[in-house]
């Protein structure tokens, strides 16, 4: 199983994580984000959504439901900050 945390800080490493992604490195290797690129990427995450969805149970959706909304209020907030 993949780290999620870092061991010193205890912080969530996602940044680290995302960066290694094929589906990452793909999108910036001209470091320019096209339209289809963007759609590509908002599709690839509607099919693991939708697998996720597949194979966990009520209490389970309802935990990763809680998870994915509090981390887009965290990003939220941190661009707010940033403004």
């Amino acid at each position: 199983m993949k780290k999620l945390f870092d061991e010193e800080t205890g912080y969530l490493i996602i940044d680290e994580l995302a960066m290694k992604r094929d589906s990452y490195r793909k999108v910036l290797e001209d470091n320019v984000v096209t339209e289809d690129e963007l759609k590509e990427q908002a599709d690839l995450v509607i099919d693991y959504l939708k697998r996720l969805d597949q194979k966990l149970d009520d209490e389970e959706k309802e935990l990763v439901t809680d998870l994915i909304c509090e981390m887009a209020v965290l990003y939220e907030i941190s661009r707010l900050t940033e403004m």
